[in-house]
């Protein structure tokens, strides 16, 4: 029996017990088990129509067009509906693509992080120390952004795309191997390439991150696998306290950033009140509005009368009546030489002569 119309209306196809108003059921090795086509070439032509009874604008997330379905007829992805809009929902948090891994390159795991391969177009390979991270090895991703990425004259690809291409997740949640190199992390951390290539470990500041952790991982728990949201950046974050790397305070010292940090530190320490409390500066120049000594300050225009004042004064206090200009000095230029000539002294005076006697 190939076809069964129960007595309820209901329509089964390849079973005899209908579940619902149309139940499909077969079993195929290869291909689909069903299929709708439209041979008409009208460029006005469409496919399948869904439509639900309930109004647009009383529709909630709780009316689906379409579900998809597990062996266990749970749920794992559906399109809902909303009052005005249609939205596709899955267990899957992470946007994923297709990157080329080179074949004398190990193949990146689920979980680990991988960084650019210069020398591959479209490609990637683990990320090893110090390199910049790129993304993370998906492990259930919600949406797959484009196909395959096949190699020249690779005329199998569809069927053994998974031994050249890695999906990667560059945005969304996504579990990530870490480990404690650089102490507890805590969610809302950085977490960056560690010294074990893939691993990735807590971020300071200046590093390259490749995420923030979403949950935490202690830091005598070695290696352990964490959700974190996929979304490069360049940390900010500040150096550990010692604690967080086991009372190991020469450790906390030496990571990047560390010497920034501590100067960054003692600088926001001097502000009180809002106003920057310092021992001493120098500098080439120094812009400000009001100059302040002590409790007495003067601006700008003050200063310029106070100038020309004392301008006036140095000449005989009688200008006719104007105060004459300040004139600013050119910068850096050299003084005019004076060229007045050296007075002449006056000729030693010859002394008097007794006069030589007679003999």
């Amino acid at each position: 029996e190939r076809l069964r119309i129960t007595s309820a209306g209901s329509v089964g196809i390849g079973t005899t017990t209908p579940t619902h108003i149309l139940s499909v059921v077969g079993s195929t090795t290869n291909g689909y088990i069903a299929r709708i086509s439209n041979t008409s070439a009208s460029s006005s032509s469409d496919g399948l129509l869904i439509t639900l009874g309930v109004r647009q604008s009383l529709r909630t997330t709780n009316n689906y067009f379409i579900g998809f379905g597990t062996a266990s007829s749970s749920i794992a992805g559906k399109i809902q509906g909303g009052a005005g809009v249609v939205a596709y929902t899955t267990n899957g948090a992470d946007l994923a693509e297709y990157f080329l891994v080179d074949d004398t390159k190990p193949m990146p795991q689920k979980g680990e992080i991988v960084t650019l391969d210069p020398q591959t177009e479209n490609g990637v390979m683990k990320a090893a120390p110090h390199t910049r991270p790129f993304g993370i090895v998906a492990t259930a991703p919600g949406f797959i952004g484009n196909g395959p990425v096949c190699k020249t004259k690779d005329n199998n690809c569809d069927t053994n795309y998974a031994k050249d291409n890695a999906i990667v997740s560059l945005a969304g949640q996504v579990p990530l191997k870490v480990n404690n190199e650089n102490g507890a992390i805590h969610i809302g951390d950085s977490i960056t390439i560690s010294s074990e290539a893939g691993v990735g470990m807590k971020a300071y500041f200046g590093d390259v991150a490749v995420g923030y952790a979403l949950e935490e991982s202690e830091a005598d728990e070695g290696q352990k696998t964490i959700m974190v949201y996929v979304a490069n950046h360049t940390a900010l974050g500040m150096n550990p306290n010692p604690e967080d790397l086991g009372g190991d305070k020469a450790l906390a010292d030496s990571l990047p950033g560390a010497e920034i940090m501590k100067r960054i530190t003692k600088l926001v320490s001097g502000f009180v009140d809002g106003v920057l409390h310092i021992t001493g500066i120098k500098t080439e120049r120094v812009e400000t509005k009001e100059l302040c000594i002590g409790d007495t300050c003067i601006t700008e225009s003050e200063l310029i009368e106070l100038m020309q004042q004392n301008n006036s004064h140095s000449n005989g206090g009688d200008s006719g009546g104007e105060v004459p200009p300040l004139q600013n000095p050119t910068p850096d230029s050299d003084p005019i030489p004076d060229t007045t000539p050296d007075p002449v002294p006056d000729p030693t005076p010859v002394p008097d002569l007794d006069p030589v006697p007679v003999i």
